[in-house]
């Protein structure tokens, strides 16, 4: 009795995976599990918040902490109307990744702002 193409071919398939692929996916199970759950977790990830804080005025570096304090406590807030000298930008996802950018110009923030409007 002839045995067809398709047949053969689904014999051929099961035996690679008989011989190949079950036996390495059971002694694996513990490494695909993991696996599949960080896969899951990439694939599942969106973006929960943004936060965006321009930064204002003149770096000042200080010597130590307790001069670092002090400036921290006189510091005058209100009134405080200097330019603008950058942008950090925080980006949290529902998963508990979060990203960090610091940037210079606000073209580079917004260019890095829109490099995650479709993901």
């Amino acid at each position: 009795m002839a045995v067809s193409p398709a047949h053969r071919f689904g014999q051929i398939i099961g035996e690679v995976l008989e011989a190949g692929i079950l036996p390495l996916i059971r002694s694996n199970r513990r490494q695909l599990k993991d696996f599949i759950a960080q896969l899951e977790r990439a694939v599942s990830r969106r973006i929960e918040s943004i936060r965006i804080l321009p930064l204002h005025g003149t770096a000042c570096e200080l010597p130590s902490v307790e001069a670092a304090v002090t400036f921290v406590k006189n510091y005058e807030e209100a009134g405080a109307n200097q330019p603008v000298v950058g942008y950090e930008i925080q980006i949290r996802y529902n998963n508990g990744d979060r990203i960090d950018g610091r940037f210079a110009a606000k073209e580079a923030a917004i260019g890095f702002l829109e490099s995650y409007r479709h993901r």
